[in-house]
């Protein structure tokens, strides 16, 4: 038969210290677990555009995605192999002043007009 009477004062703080440890510990573990989640991680794609065209490359497989506005091209597959190429050529070098003209003078920094010389 069930008992009807009150719990003593010491077996209600008890069950309600139990209680409480319980609910704190969960509360600890959710927060905890929100945390872990929303850390901040290494992006996975990388994108370079120029224009109507982009570059893609995904950091973790390695392939390479190369769009316009008409289509894509795959570029590297996962696990090739890269090709190194030779060094691009030199530029060339800009045509030297004809003799007959000064050489050119920067402009000054100010925003007033140059004075001119005597």
């Amino acid at each position: 038969m069930a008992d009807d009477t009150d719990p003593a004062p010491g077996e209600l703080l008890d069950r309600l210290s139990g209680r409480l440890a319980t609910v704190l510990v969960l509360c600890a573990g959710i927060v905890g677990l929100s945390l872990y989640a929303a850390r901040p991680s290494v992006p996975r794609y990388e994108a370079v555009g120029l224009g109507a065209d982009v570059v893609r490359l995904d950091r973790r497989t390695g392939a390479m995605i190369a769009c316009n506005l008409q289509r894509c091209v795959n570029l590297h597959q996962p696990g090739g192999r890269i090709e190194r190429s030779s060094p691009p050529a030199a530029l060339p070098t800009a045509a030297p002043a004809p003799a007959g003209l000064p050489p050119a003078v920067p402009r000054a920094s100010s925003d007033a007009p140059a004075k001119p010389a005597p």
